[in-house]
């Protein structure tokens, strides 16, 4: 997918594919997974909240804050927002 997106489910998994990252993402899911590929040379500002997923990742993201249920990390040193949400829901992000 190219473009801004903005996805929400209840209990169903997001999967997206972000051909182009330059545009803002807004997942939000209650108890579905969310797997999201963004491209090797992707820029992007990435806050997951949750209340009890797990988020994983084998881009090489930087950590700029962690509470209990929030995580700000970058990639690339930043660009474009990525925002996850989820209650229960686990976040995997690769390319």
């Amino acid at each position: 997918i190219s473009g801004p997106v903005r996805a929400k489910t209840f209990s169903g998994t997001i999967r997206l594919d972000a051909a182009d990252a330059g545009h803002a993402l807004d997942l939000d899911t209650f108890s579905g997974d969310v797997v999201l590929a963004l491209p090797q040379n992707a820029g992007a500002d990435i806050r997951f909240n949750s209340f009890s997923g797990d988020i994983r990742t084998d881009l090489p993201i930087t950590l700029v804050s962690k509470s209990r249920r929030d995580v700000h990390a970058t990639l690339n040193g930043g660009g474009s927002a990525v925002r996850v949400k989820t209650f229960s829901g686990d976040v995997r992000l690769g390319r």
